[in-house]
């Protein structure tokens, strides 16, 4: 019902966008893809950014639970990599993103992840162990686009503006597309 209701709102091409990658997430990592997808949600506050987020990872929770979320200020570069590979395909949400204490950080986990690049872990005589392969999508919400310094990591998010599309079936600020 909540579908009908979506496929009938004008212009909601970005929730679209998050929820098929979302649905193709666990494809997308089983299928060993070259490239991850990132999606950031940027806009102002209450534009409708983490209600889409939600509703995109929706198909992933079961009716009544929250979905897989990492808090922008919380989160740390290995919390994202860990993350991923605990869900195993599953898309990850991080909101506020903007928040994050350390946006280089950020960048480089945004980079490793969008590359394939595989996750190791530290031993206990400092070397690298493993190299699990981490896929899926990873969703990001903010009110501000991260500045990520490197071409590479900017070209590899796809940026979807909250402000210029409605999310959720509002009608777009006036001087809008």
């Amino acid at each position: 019902e909540a579908v009908r209701e979506v496929a009938g709102w004008y212009g909601a091409w970005p929730l679209w966008a998050a929820l098929g990658f979302s649905l193709a997430s666990p494809f997308m990592s089983r299928a060993d893809v070259r490239r991850n997808p990132v999606v950031y949600l940027a806009g102002d506050s209450n534009s409708g950014k983490t209600s889409a987020a939600f509703f995109a990872q929706g198909a992933w929770v079961a009716p009544g639970e929250r979905p897989f979320v990492l808090q922008g200020m919380h989160t740390t570069a290995k919390g994202i990599e860990q993350t991923l590979e605990e869900l195993g395909g599953l898309p990850a949400l991080i909101d506020e993103a903007h928040s994050v204490p350390d946006p280089a950080r950020l960048e480089r986990a945004v980079y490793s992840f969008a590359n394939g690049q595989t996750y190791t872990r530290g031993g206990r005589d400092g070397r690298a162990r493993g190299g699990v392969s981490i896929g899926g999508a990873l969703l990001l919400a903010g009110e501000a686009v991260a500045e990520f310094k490197h071409a590479g990591s900017r070209n590899r998010v796809l940026y979807l503006d909250a402000d210029t599309f409605p999310l959720l079936g509002v009608d777009a600020p006036r001087g809008s597309v």
